[in-house]
């Protein structure tokens, strides 16, 4: 089983097969997020929310398919994830300190 690669294969598609209900709970969410921030311009968001969401993929692969190696698969698409993970989380807390900005500024103005 060692030898037939069983025992690395169905760790990593296993945790992939998650990605889909994942996707699936958040992406309409965030879909409707990013096109209610100002509904007149709506397709415009769409848009630009489709854009960055296949360069936020694509960037990423390109990055990896230049940094693996047979000899460094292992760390250097651990590496890459954890890399994603940490932009993820920036993304996050910089969404928090500009909605904590604008509330504050709804409630400085009279």
């Amino acid at each position: 089983m060692l030898q037939a690669g069983l025992l690395q294969t169905v760790p990593l598609f296993g945790a992939v097969v998650l990605v889909g209900p994942g996707n699936g709970l958040t992406m309409p969410a965030c879909n409707a997020g990013v096109i209610s921030v100002r509904p007149r311009l709506a397709g415009s968001a769409s848009g630009m929310s489709g854009a960055l969401t296949v360069a936020g993929g694509a960037v990423p692969s390109s990055i990896a398919s230049t940094l693996v190696t047979e000899a460094n698969a292992a760390p250097a698409l651990l590496g890459m994830m954890l890399a994603c993970s940490f932009v993820g989380l920036l993304a996050t807390f910089s969404v928090i300190r500009v909605n904590r900005r604008e509330a504050t500024a709804r409630q400085a103005t009279p």
